[in-house]
């Protein structure tokens, strides 16, 4: 299945003065929107490492605990004042494949390390390779090792940046 996502990468060491945080500030719901932006650096930070937030907006949501509606005229607005910027990418969702995730294998596995195979493939890129798979864990309230468990199993596959999701549970070239 080819999905369409969205990510949002912020604009970084900005003063307050600057004319466009004065913008957003003279806006009638400025409390709303500088919250929600405050708590986007701060996923950014703490999650991704400062990179790009995938704009999931039901998971934003619940963490950001504001309104999708509120928070998806916060990054329009924020898009706007150029405080932020939207980029758009087909990948495919690699996780989804019920060859895989209908197995006993899989289905024998702590549900705790079956939901993070399903967040690593949802954050994955285009080739099925997740980058920052231990903020990824931490973003899903998951412990980090499960991310041990998936691949014992080899459901992932460790890179030297990151990991793959493995395709057809094939472990490291075999």
């Amino acid at each position: 299945m080819i999905e369409e996502t969205k990510y949002l990468t912020l604009v970084e060491n900005l003063p307050f003065t600057d004319e466009r945080v004065n913008k957003l500030d003279s806006l009638s719901k400025k409390r709303v929107y500088t919250n929600i932006w405050l708590k986007l650096q701060i996923i950014s930070i703490l999650y991704y490492e400062g990179g790009a937030i995938p704009l999931h907006w039901l998971e934003l949501s619940e963490k950001i605990r504001h309104s999708i509606n509120d928070i998806k005229k916060t990054v329009r607005l924020l898009e706007e004042l150029g405080l932020a910027e939207v980029t758009v990418s087909n990948r495919k969702y690699y996780a989804f494949d019920p060859e895989i995730a209908d197995t006993q294998e899989f289905l024998s596995m702590p549900s705790q390390a079956q939901s993070l195979y399903f967040q690593l493939g949802i954050h994955a890129d285009e080739n099925g390779y997740n980058h920052k798979p231990k903020a990824v864990a931490r973003m899903a309230n998951i412990s980090e090792e499960y991310l041990q468990t998936l691949e014992e199993n080899k459901f992932i596959v460790s890179t030297n940046d990151g990991i793959k999701m493995n395709d057809r549970g094939v472990g490291n070239g075999e």
